[in-house]
């Protein structure tokens, strides 16, 4: 599920509001796999205004009872609807007895002021703090979003770590996730996401924003995101929401966020014009996950990243040395947003055969190419022999219960895909508890064939296989081919 939108906002107010924003990405047909909270869904008073010794009562382990007064009912509720509930956490304390006790005991940070950042490192501070966060777990939490962890250098590995080992106590085989600010060599094994920080709404920003994301990439950390539509004081421009939207759609992880003194980046909120534009990339985003979720899949076991740099596969292209305004899911998708206002921008194509995602226009590069799109269209190019396979436009990830899986093939070369199936919610694909389909087009004989290895069952029983306007159907079996 982590594949599919993750919704964010500080701001959340009430209850009601949470219920209303359900409601309206459902029957707008928004796609969307959780919601994630800001401090307000643990505290009523921001803990940025709170002092070096704390307040008194102030809560660092419960729910606020103004958005969640029946926290297991209503997120049990919520998760039968396709959302789950991804909660911030501080590294610190808010509470002013905590606080004296966690002093008296050397839990805190030694440094030259008085700070209430925990030191995760402390075995003992971590047994005290995963007591404080079972119940928040046994409610029904599936995963958090930690900010501000920067009080040290090793502070998001060891917060991660007792994190992980909670959720295998009271979760046990269920995977862990988390977003977090930073990273550091090691946070790899837990599930974890890091995203580019707090940055501001402008299409300056938004051009910056994948070069952040392929560094992380070429660091070591796979999982990159970002506030779609900025994290600044001030609202971005519906064209330019709408950009960084079909932006994210070719991020690791695709996760919106504002401030509290900003709009919402509610796709309902910014036009009609916008909202279907949206919704457009939303869906798009749903009907890659297959793919994407088969990348993951070559990261854990290749130490390949899903998002990279062209450089990365064609390392004798000179002009590709500083390109970071397009780059590759995997080897075979090119992604190039609109990333300045007016809907036009140049694009450089590598050496090879490339296909339009959108019109299937065959192009021969290497050679550039200017283009302008409309609203509601990105730019995006397929490799000569890639095969894509696509899942249905569904609303949330747990929704696809599809048996028929759809390959998309593009001709000019030979090629394979890996497509990789498990349970998508345990950690039984470490044991080795996955399918795997792969698949090879012999582009001379224009024949697709196909073998399955794997002691999973997997959903996936038909195959419908396209090629271009031509689309055949088939039994999927332990092996099997199409031709064309």
């Amino acid at each position: 599920w982590a594949f599919g939108f993750l919704q964010s906002q500080w701001g959340w107010a009430d209850r009601a509001y949470i219920e209303d924003a359900i409601h309206n990405f459902r029957s707008r047909n928004l796609p969307v796999d959780a919601f994630i909270y800001d401090f307000e869904w643990y505290t009523t008073f921001p803990d940025y205004f709170v002092k070096e010794n704390g307040i008194k009562d102030f809560s660092d382990f419960s729910f606020n009872d103004k958005l969640f007064p029946e926290p297991q009912k209503q997120i049990a509720d919520y998760k039968n609807q396709g959302i789950k509930f991804i909660g911030i956490r501080k590294p610190r304390l808010g509470d002013s007895l905590k606080l004296i006790e966690a002093r008296k005991k050397g839990w805190i940070l030694k440094s030259d002021y008085n700070n209430r950042d925990l030191d995760f490192s402390n075995p003992d501070l971590v047994k005290w703090y995963k007591n404080q966060t079972r119940p928040l777990l046994e409610n029904g939490v599936d995963a958090w979003w930690n900010d501000e962890g920067e009080s040290y250098y090793t502070c998001y590995y060891y917060w991660n770590k007792a994190e992980f080992e909670l959720h295998n106590e009271v979760l046990p085989n269920t995977r862990f996730f988390s977003i977090n600010r930073s990273f550091s060599p090691g946070n790899q094994r837990f599930g974890y996401c890091t995203w580019n920080g707090d940055i501001k709404s402008t299409w300056e920003v938004l051009r910056e924003t994948p070069a952040d994301l392929l560094n992380y990439s070429l660091s070591g950390m796979f999982y990159g995101s970002c506030d779609i539509g900025g994290f600044g004081n001030t609202d971005p421009s519906k064209e330019l929401l709408v950009r960084w939207y079909q932006t994210a759609v070719f991020l690791p992880v695709m996760r919106a966020h504002s401030n509290l003194f900003t709009t919402p980046r509610f796709p309902w909120l910014w036009g009609e014009d916008a909202e279907d534009a949206i919704r457009k990339s939303l869906n798009l985003r749903y009907r890659l996950i297959p793919y994407f979720y088969s990348l993951a899949h070559e990261a854990y076991q290749m130490n390949k990243p899903i998002m990279r740099p062209l450089i990365m596969e064609f390392p004798n292209d000179t002009t590709l040395l500083n390109l970071t305004d397009e780059w590759l899911m995997g080897k075979n998708l090119l992604a190039a947003p609109i990333l300045n206002e007016g809907g036009k921008r140049n694009i450089y194509l590598p050496e090879e055969k490339w296909y339009d995602f959108q019109t299937n226009q065959l192009i021969i590069g290497p050679c550039k190419l200017a283009v302008s799109k409309a609203l509601d269209e990105i730019p995006v190019y397929v490799r000569a022999g890639a095969i894509l396979p696509v899942g249905p436009i569904i609303q949330h990830t747990e929704q696809d219960t599809t048996s028929v899986i759809e390959v998309h093939i593009y001709p000019g070369k030979n090629g394979t895909f890996c497509l990789t199936e498990d349970d998508g919610n345990s950690y039984d694909y470490v044991s080795g508890k996955v399918r795997n389909i792969v698949f090879a087009w012999n582009d001379a004989t224009k024949t697709l064939s196909w073998k399955i290895t794997g002691n999973f069952e997997g959903k996936y029983k038909r195959i419908k296989a396209i090629l271009f306007d031509i689309n055949q159907t088939a039994l999927l079996g332990k092996e099997g081919k199409i031709k064309f």
